[in-house]
């Protein structure tokens, strides 16, 4: 996904957890809208740091946003 590795469902032991139909997917979904916002958000708390962010922090962020699209 464009943020990171997530399980597959399958993978997931449920095992006496009551969840509706459909649940575990929605979980396991990316919201995209909300990973924009979320970005931007993240990108203005970065800039706090100025030069003294690391740059392979930088490089990641970077990564998430352009993986976003």
């Amino acid at each position: 996904t464009p943020i990171g590795y997530l399980p597959r469902k399958e993978d997931i032991d449920v095992k006496g957890v009551a969840l509706p139909d459909g649940a575990l997917q929605q979980l396991l979904e990316v919201d995209v809208a909300a990973w924009h916002r979320e970005i931007d958000d993240i990108g203005r708390y970065l800039e706090e740091f100025g030069g003294r962010l690391p740059p392979a922090l930088r490089s990641e962020y970077q990564r998430v946003k352009q993986a976003l699209g």
